[in-house]
């Protein structure tokens, strides 16, 4: 209880020191299972200018842990505590889909509380039992992707569904399971002016990140996006190009 209201304390002077300061507009990426050998610091093999130039003028923290899969990381970074906290560890979520407990305040709910406007695009993976969980109640005015934890990058056909005691976002947000089993919505909507099995999702995620930042108008308030692609998770697969 101490270290809850420890964060909850810590989250509420990060909220106040930024309504005090000026706001800065922020960005924050997730990139999914990337190694450390798959950058271009560490491979010069790998061509990828912008994220080169981001390490070579920013800070670059090269000694971290994490555990083995994605979703812990997540929970730590939207919401500041340890995974062991979080429901998030080594060992599994609690429950798949359940999500984390609705009083652990998050990154994107704080930040509104500043006056902020905030977005997610990509992957999710934090829970879907229930709407409560999803990211649109969890601090998000809005929301383009995926819910859970991988599915193909252009039909976004869940890897697995239904099976293994996983449970299916298609069928806990809707009256029926889609016959597709797709996993890609707008908030709380299926997107389905996407589904047409030919769009690589990474392009419709950069093209809708494009509009937000076009579209943006300071009188909005200070603006924060929260961009999680799902690639190169499984399964691996690229663009023609």
């Amino acid at each position: 209880m101490f270290m809850l209201m420890s964060h909850v304390l810590l989250l509420t002077f990060i909220v106040l020191a930024l309504s005090a300061l000026a706001q800065p507009n922020i960005v924050l990426v997730i990139v999914d299972e990337l190694g450390t050998g798959d950058v271009p610091w560490s491979d010069p093999l790998i061509h990828a200018p912008t994220i080169k130039s981001l390490a070579e003028n920013g800070l670059r923290l090269g000694h971290q842990y994490a555990q083995e899969w994605c979703a812990p990381s997540r929970g730590t970074i939207l919401s500041g505590r340890f995974p062991m906290h979080s429901g998030y560890s080594s060992g599994g979520m609690p429950g798949d889909g359940v999500g984390m407990d609705l009083k652990m305040p998050l990154l994107p709910g704080e930040l509104k509380t500043a006056g902020y406007v905030t977005h997610m695009l990509g992957k999710w993976h934090l829970g879907f039992r229930t709407r409560k969980n999803l990211p649109i109640n969890r601090g998000f005015d809005s929301f383009f992707g995926l819910l859970a934890g991988g599915a193909d990058h252009y039909n976004n056909a869940l890897e697995a569904c239904g099976g293994d005691g996983m449970e299916c976002p298609c069928g806990n947000l809707t009256s029926n399971r889609l016959p597709f089993r797709i996993d890609l919505w707008e908030s709380t909507t299926p997107a389905t002016a996407v589904w047409d099995n030919t769009t690589y999702d990474a392009y419709a995620f950069s093209q809708r990140a494009e509009h937000l930042v076009h579209t943006y108008t300071p009188d909005q308030g200070p603006f924060f996006l929260y961009w999680a692609p799902h690639k190169v998770h499984s399964p691996l697969q690229a663009a023609p190009e």
